[in-house]
């Protein structure tokens, strides 16, 4: 059964964002995940977050083993220290089982 990710990204470095992800990409896809929706918000009236988050996604994998070992994955965890979090200050994510 699928595994999907719902997350809310207030995006502040579009440019650093844009490196995180041609970085983990790849990675993303050697596990089996995929985007099935990035949507850039002009607003978003009703979402989960405690912040107007900029950008929602939705990333499936093919089950939830499987998304805790890529963000677990070392190089994830590095591609997302020098890219993601100085770009992204506040997040939000959900799995959605």
């Amino acid at each position: 059964m699928n595994h999907v990710r719902f997350v809310c990204l207030d995006i502040t470095n579009p440019t650093a964002y844009a490196r995180y992800r041609a970085g983990m990409e790849p990675l993303l896809a050697e596990y089996g995940g995929r985007f099935l929706l990035d949507a850039e918000l002009s607003a978003a009236h009703i979402h989960p977050a405690d912040f107007e988050p900029s950008r929602v996604l939705l990333i499936s994998f093919p089950d939830a083993d499987t998304a805790e070992r890529f963000f677990a994955d070392p190089t994830y965890v590095e591609t997302r220290q020098r890219w993601f979090t100085p770009a992204v200050p506040r997040s939000l994510a959900i799995s959605i089982p």
